[in-house]
């Protein structure tokens, strides 16, 4: 996984004892995004950040276990929420779709409306 910021991308490797996945999680939260806006210096209204800049990112990595069992839990969680959203998306559609239906029923006069005012 590449973890972006800004107008450029890095390819940062990772030691063994990192898991890839908690670091793309770490690299994208706000923490990590504080500490990245601290490091980064703009000369064109563009924050720049390079390899040095990030290897200066101040964090603790957990055992491997640990680090194992935090994504699992935060990708159970993430795909939790996602699924909420995409729940919720789809009642929102169905809502748009009822709330056209009735306009244009209103509007044919298919809806007497004369009783709701």
């Amino acid at each position: 996984m590449g973890c972006c910021y800004s107008n450029f991308m890095q390819r940062i490797r990772l030691k063994p004892s990192f898991q890839s996945k908690l670091a793309w999680y770490v690299m994208n939260n706000d923490i990590a995004r504080l500490q990245f806006d601290l490091l980064s210096n703009s000369t064109t209204g563009l924050a720049n950040l390079n390899g040095t800049m990030i290897g200066q990112m101040l964090l603790t990595v957990p055992p491997i276990s640990e680090q194992s069992a935090i994504v699992a839990y935060l990708d159970r969680e993430t795909a939790r929420i996602d699924a909420l959203i995409a729940k919720t998306q789809h009642s929102i559609d169905l809502l748009k779709k009822r709330r056209s239906a009735l306009i244009t029923a209103a509007v044919t006069g298919q809806i007497d409306l004369r009783g709701a005012l």
